[in-house]
């Protein structure tokens, strides 16, 4: 999934953006934690090459 030879990969969604979240599941990406960003909770989402 990765050509750029990144180990590494994170996202941010808003908790209510059911879409985006799953998108992101389904790629892979796995929830870490909620963080504020611009004074609002959003999802951190976080991809790890095996």
């Amino acid at each position: 999934m990765i050509a750029s030879g990144l180990n590494t990969v994170q996202a941010v969604t808003l908790p209510d953006n059911q879409p985006s979240n799953r998108l992101l599941e389904k790629l892979g990406f796995r929830l870490q934690r909620q963080i504020m960003l611009n004074g609002h909770s959003n999802n951190l989402y976080e991809y790890t090459r095996a």
